[in-house]
């Protein structure tokens, strides 16, 4: 449980990338969740959720500047 505590943000991000977190509310109860908690810094919060829904837009980004698409 330490472990999550302090790198809070990367449990953010692992589980909105988790296959199946829809159990679990999904993003949005997940994000709620967070919010609800107080652990988490709006700035880095919102840094971290950035980061784990980037993989999308730069894979379109780059088939798109390849012709690929």
């Amino acid at each position: 449980m330490p472990f999550l505590l302090r790198h809070r943000y990367l449990a953010v991000v692992v589980a909105l990338n988790v296959p199946g977190n829809a159990l679990i509310g999904g993003g949005g109860g997940i994000c709620m969740a967070a919010g609800i908690s107080g652990l988490f810094s709006w700035p880095r919060f919102l840094i971290s959720i950035a980061i784990a829904v980037s993989p999308v837009p730069l894979f379109l980004t780059i088939t798109n500047l390849l012709g690929l698409s």
